[in-house]
């Protein structure tokens, strides 16, 4: 299960942020991930769950968003998303294209709440 590596990776960079951060909290993480990742939510939530018991960012949220697979034909050039992992051209029937858009692992986003009264 990477599942387990990529939670405490996600885990060491809200610690390195929430330094930077101070007098604020962090209360959920936006990650993007592809639909070629091999990441599994439930698996990633679970992780993430396990390994922040116990610490300042247990009650953190993961906000997960889903990137489609998106190729671009390296005939025509046209970009279009993916279906059922059809990897050829919607428009010239070409299968050689190339993936851009699918592998993603990214913090998109962090919500922070400060903890000063602002007036």
């Amino acid at each position: 299960m990477h599942e387990l590596g990529i939670a405490e990776s996600i885990l060491d960079t809200i610690r390195l942020k929430s330094k930077e951060l101070n007098g604020a909290s962090i209360k959920s993480v936006g990650l993007r991930i592809g639909a070629l990742s091999n990441i599994v939510d439930d698996a990633l939530h679970f992780a993430f769950t396990v390994i922040a018991k116990d610490t300042e960012f247990a009650y953190v949220e993961l906000e997960i968003e889903r990137c489609p697979v998106q190729i671009e034909c390296l005939d025509c050039g046209r970009r279009s998303a993916v279906a059922d992992l059809h990897f050829r051209c919607d428009k010239c029937g070409s299968g050689r294209v190339e993936v851009i858009q699918g592998y993603e692992l990214e913090i998109s986003h962090l919500e922070i709440e400060s903890n000063s009264a602002e007036k």
